[in-house]
C-alpha cells in the first residue's frame, strides 16, 4: 500500500467556516503528484470524504500556497466545492 497524498505535502491552515472546510495544502501537494485521472482523484476524494465524516463540514475547497486552483495536476477539477463520493469507497 502506498499513500494517495504526495509526499513532502504539508498542512499550512484548515479552517471551517459556513459549513466549508477549506484545506490550505503545501505546494508539493500538486507538484510531487505523478498525475493521472484515477490517481488524482482517489488523492483529492480521500481528503473530502475523510473530512464529510466530520460534524458540521459540509464541502471541501482546496487552496494550495493559499491559492484556489482550476484543476489539481490535469483532470480533478478543484476550484468549486467539493462533496463526498462513496462510491470510490470499497
Amino acid at each position: 500500500m502506498t499513500s494517495v497524498i504526495p509526499q513532502g505535502t504539508m498542512i499550512e491552515d484548515v479552517f471551517i467556516k459556513d459549513s466549508v472546510c477549506y484545506v490550505d495544502l503545501s505546494a508539493e501537494f500538486q507538484k510531487n503528484h505523478l498525475g493521472g485521472e484515477m490517481e488524482e482523484t482517489l488523492t483529492i476524494y480521500s481528503i473530502v470524504n475523510s473530512l464529510q465524516d466530520i460534524s458540521g463540514i459540509h464541502y471541501v475547497q482546496f487552496l494550495v500556497e493559499g491559492r484556489k486552483l482550476e484543476y489539481y495536476k490535469s483532470y480533478m477539477k478543484i476550484d468549486t466545492f467539493l462533496t463526498g463520493d462513496m462510491t470510490l469507497v470499497e
